[in-house]
C-alpha cells in the first residue's frame, strides 16, 4: 500500500494550500485524496501534479450519505493513511437570532460532525507515524460576538483534538489543532484597504497561507498539539487564558 494523504475542503483557500504543502513536505506520499463539493476545481488541482495519484471525491460533508461513500471508498482501496487534514469548514456571521437555523446546523455539521466522523472512519487505516491536522481557529479561545455558533464549534474541535491526541499517543498517531486567525480565503475575504469602516476583526493581521501550512505539517510531525500562527494571535491565545471572556467579547466583536 502506498502512503496516502486525505485533505478535506481541498478545492480552494487553505485546503488548496495544504495540497501544495503536502506534496512539498512529504514527497513520499504518492496518493492524495481530495474532498470538497466542487469536482471541477479538485480535478484542476490534480492536473498540476501529474506525477501524483489523486482520488477525487466530490462530497458535501453536511450530508450523511457522503460519509457512507467515503467509508465505501476506504473499504475498497484500503489506503495507508499517513496524513489526514480536516480543513472543510464554514463561517456564518451575524447575531444568533438573525442567522437561519439551517445555516447554524450546517456549521455544526461541517465544523464538528464532519471531522469527528472522518477521523472515526480513517483510524482503522492509520498506524504509528500517521498524522492528523484539524483546522480550528483562534475564535475557539473565547466566544466571539456575531460568531457564537462558529466559535463554539471551534472550542469543541480544539478540545476534541487535544483529547484524542492523548488517547492515541500510545498508538503513535499524532494530532495537531491548527488555530489560525484572519486568512484571505473565500470564507474570510480580506477587506478593501479603502474601506472606511472596518470591524475590529477586519483590522487584525492576515496570515500567509503557504508559510502557515508548511509550518503546521512540520509541527504535527514533531508532535506539537496546538499551533497558533502569527505573533498577534499567539498573544491573544495567552490573553484569552488570563482575562475574563466577558471582557474579551466586548473588544472582539465582528
Amino acid at each position: 500500500m502506498k502512503p496516502t494523504a486525505i485533505i478535506t475542503g481541498a478545492s480552494s483557500g487553505l485546503g488548496k494550500e495544504f495540497v501544495d504543502a503536502t506534496i512539498d513536505k512529504f514527497p513520499d506520499i504518492d496518493h492524495i485524496w481530495l474532498i470538497a463539493r466542487r469536482e471541477s476545481r479538485l480535478k484542476s488541482i490534480a492536473q498540476k501534479y501529474p506525477h501524483k495519484h489523486f482520488v477525487i471525491l466530490p462530497l458535501d460533508l453536511t450530508q450523511k450519505e457522503s460519509f457512507a461513500a467515503l467509508a465505501g471508498k476506504l473499504k475498497s482501496l484500503r489506503p495507508d493513511i499517513k496524513l489526514l487534514i480536516n480543513d472543510a469548514g464554514m463561517l456564518g456571521k451575524g447575531p444568533f437570532q438573525s442567522v437561519g437555523l439551517d445555516v447554524q446546523q450546517k456549521m455544526i455539521d461541517l465544523n464538528v460532525t464532519a471531522p469527528v466522523t472522518i477521523i472515526k472512519l480513517a483510524l482503522p487505516y492509520m498506524k504509528k507515524g500517521s498524522m492528523i491536522v484539524n483546522v480550528c481557529s483562534v475564535s475557539g479561545f473565547a466566544p466571539v460576538i456575531n460568531q457564537i455558533v462558529y466559535s463554539s464549534t471551534k472550542v469543541f474541535l480544539i478540545n476534541f483534538t487535544r483529547g484524542l491526541r492523548n488517547e492515541l499517543h500510545h498508538d503513535g498517531i499524532k494530532l495537531l489543532a491548527l488555530c489560525p486567525g484572519n486568512m484571505a480565503t473565500e470564507m474570510m475575504v480580506k477587506p478593501d484597504s479603502s474601506k472606511k469602516r472596518k470591524t475590529i476583526i477586519d483590522r487584525l493581521p492576515f496570515l500567509q497561507l503557504g508559510k502557515m501550512t508548511r509550518r503546521a505539517l512540520t509541527l504535527v510531525q514533531r508532535g506539537r498539539s496546538v499551533y497558533t500562527p502569527g505573533g498577534f494571535y499567539k498573544f491573544y491565545r495567552v490573553v484569552a487564558k488570563l482575562l475574563p471572556h466577558d471582557l474579551l467579547m466586548h473588544f472582539a466583536k465582528d
